[in-house]
């Protein structure tokens, strides 16, 4: 893996995801604006994406439908929820994880592990 998005609006919440995710990403693209993140989504190759879902300015449904637009190019998608969130919601993904806040890095971490875990399985035909 090699890209992450990071779409976090609290900047201490941000700075501690990016630095626990250093090194399992030369590639961090951070914002805290959505249409951007839909807008890098578009134009770079991110094998992943963190992102909040509860902004002013979109729609969580829409946002959350434009990011799954994206899933097939994406190795996983993790949302980040302020209020309950059902992935039946969205369709079923198996790329698509959804940790309610306040979130622990650990929790992020772990994911990021058997993420990796699962792709050098399938590397290796496992």
């Amino acid at each position: 893996m090699k890209s992450l998005l990071l779409v976090v609006k609290e900047e201490f919440l941000s700075k501690g995801i990016t630095l626990a995710l250093l090194e399992y990403f030369p590639s961090i693209h951070s914002t805290k604006n959505s249409y951007e993140a839909l807008k890098l989504l578009s134009t770079e190759k991110i094998d992943v994406v963190i992102s909040e879902i509860n902004f002013n300015t979109i729609d969580t449904y829409d946002y959350v439908k434009e990011i799954i637009k994206y899933s097939t190019t994406l190795k996983s998608i993790i949302l980040l929820a302020d209020s309950p969130l059902s992935i039946d919601d969205y369709g079923r993904l198996k790329n698509l994880t959804i940790l309610p806040k306040p979130v622990s890095i650990q929790d992020i971490i772990h994911i990021i592990n058997q993420l990796e875990e699962n792709i050098s399985n399938n590397k290796n035909g496992e």
